[in-house]
């Protein structure tokens, strides 16, 4: 199962990225990166590359700068503290089901978290984080059976379902909804109605902030986008 390039901070990028959108978590690693990593010697068009921060800088930190909620710095805090203390290990080799109980005893951490380190971090093939909204989603159109079936090897079907959402959201932007422009006077001046046939999407004075035009109808005043 392929796992992060360093089990603590992939570790750290998962208590980051609890409750917010890939783009969100993926900010908040570079903004502790950037505010506690360690300078290193590589230069990057003339900017000096800062190292993850370790473990006892996370540690011993109260992350004041980082952009977060206080109660994920705590967690930050208290799984810093544990990895130190050996109360909580990234050993892949030890038992999943003890590993995630000692997890669940730091405050700020769920079954999510737990099932995605053990995914992540230590590579358990079998691990399926079954609360993450998109694999929710999986489970809403395939029986909690069909998945069990591919014990001892959820692990691979997590990803897949992962990647998949991920190529269907691209094609999703890429191809725009189907939806119709209005254009109508009023006292005011022009606006721009934006609809489909299955709801109204949003109302516009002006074009600036709405989807890109496909093309345009003349002869009835409407954008087709």
């Amino acid at each position: 199962m392929p796992t992060g390039w360093d089990p603590y901070e992939t570790a750290i990028a998962i208590i980051l990225g609890q409750l917010v959108s890939v783009p969100q978590g993926t900010r908040l690693v570079s903004e502790l990166i950037d505010f506690y990593g360690e300078p290193s010697d590589l230069v990057i068009d003339q900017q000096r590359i800062n190292l993850f921060p370790t473990v006892e800088r996370i540690a011993g930190s109260d992350l004041a700068k980082l952009k977060t909620t206080g109660s994920k710095k705590k967690t930050l805090n208290e799984f810093s503290k544990a990895i130190l203390k050996g109360s909580v290990s990234l050993e892949s080799t030890q038992n999943m089901d003890d590993f995630r109980l000692k997890l669940l005893e730091i405050k700020g951490i769920g079954q999510w978290t737990a099932d995605c380190m053990a995914l992540k971090v230590l590579g358990h093939a079998d691990a399926f984080p079954s609360s993450d909204l998109i694999l929710a989603r999986a489970l809403d159109l395939h029986p909690q059976k069909t998945i069990e079936r591919l014990t001892p090897w959820r692990g691979y079907a997590a990803m897949l379902l992962w990647s998949e959402y991920a190529h269907q959201l691209k094609k999703k932007q890429d191809n725009p909804m189907d939806k119709i422009q209005y254009e109508m006077t009023s006292p005011v001046g022009p606006l721009y109605l934006v609809a489909s046939e299955h709801a109204v999407h949003g109302l516009f004075f002006t074009k600036r902030n709405m989807p890109l035009v496909k093309f345009w109808d003349r002869r009835c005043r409407q954008k087709r986008y």
